[in-house]
């Protein structure tokens, strides 16, 4: 997939771009990262580091192939220059082929504006055109925000340890109506 752009908004209006992330995102991503909250970078990484681990960016980065590994990145268009607010992203899981680990990232003050349906239909659109069927993510089960989105499209969640939450999510539901699609 050499290219992905779509035009929308969020539900207070702000004009926001969907894209594939480019390499020259990279310094984008990482100031976005000292713009979410500390409890935003623990449920995202569940640690809390002060700084985004330059190695873990590099490292994602140099497997994104668009099809097996795909990022993408919303920006809001009404900032001059735009300005990166989210991050969404998929990765093939080992071993089963229709299945990819999906994350989220967005920045706090875009948070609860409709900005993570968005990028879950996008992303579940990618996904569901390069032959996945089902998103797996883990998430802290304190981090009920994404797993009330998530429980929104038929998620199914069961504990993966004494905290973690592992979420499998069939696609067709993201994808039967999406406004990516047509």
């Amino acid at each position: 997939m050499s290219s992905f752009q779509h035009h929308t908004q969020l539900e207070d209006g702000t004009p926001v771009l969907i894209r594939l992330l480019e390499p020259s995102d990279e310094g984008e991503v990482m100031l976005g990262f000292t713009r979410l909250s500390s409890s935003s970078r623990f449920y995202r990484l569940m640690m809390n580091p002060s700084h985004f681990p330059d190695n873990l960016l590099k490292k994602k980065m140099a497997r994104i192939d668009d099809e097996n590994d795909l990022v993408i990145c919303a920006w809001d268009l009404s900032k001059d220059p735009i300005l990166g607010i989210a991050t969404a992203m998929y990765a093939a899981a080992k071993d089963e082929p229709d299945v990819a680990e999906a994350a989220l990232t967005i920045i706090d003050k875009y948070q609860k504006r409709g900005l993570g349906t968005i990028l879950l239909k996008a992303l579940a659109y990618l996904a569901y055109e390069n032959g996945f069927r089902h998103f797996r993510g883990y998430f802290l089960a304190a981090n009920q925000g994404i797993v009330k989105l998530i429980k929104r499209f038929g998620a199914q969640a069961r504990y993966s340890g004494e905290s973690i939450l592992q979420i499998d999510v069939p696609l067709y539901p993201f994808v039967q109506d999406s406004e990516f699609s047509h």
